[in-house]
């Protein structure tokens, strides 16, 4: 039995028309890198003296004590901020 070449081209072209009605599978949605914020430092807060009324001596001398404590400890937080911001600032030669 001998086919027409004109058939064989029709069987071809009926066959490579077959893969444009099949479905590929979606690409993976590409997610963006979420972004990193490095702050090694430590965030700035204000410095809050305590209230005091102070009637006697007494608790003006304890007044005094708690102001000067709080006073302490607002400059440590600045201190330890200057030098964080100073070693940010130093290129490192490693």
């Amino acid at each position: 039995m001998k086919t027409n070449p004109q058939n064989n081209g029709l069987l071809l072209s009926c066959l490579l028309l077959l893969p444009a009605c099949s479905t590929t599978p979606p690409l993976p949605a590409v997610q963006p890198s979420p972004v990193l914020i490095v702050q090694p430092c430590p965030p700035v807060t204000a410095c809050l003296l305590p209230r005091s009324a102070p009637q006697r001596n007494g608790q003006l001398a304890a007044a005094l004590q708690q102001t000067r404590a709080a006073l302490d400890a607002c400059a440590a937080k600045i201190d330890a901020i200057a030098i964080c911001q100073q070693r940010q600032e130093k290129p490192t030669d490693d």
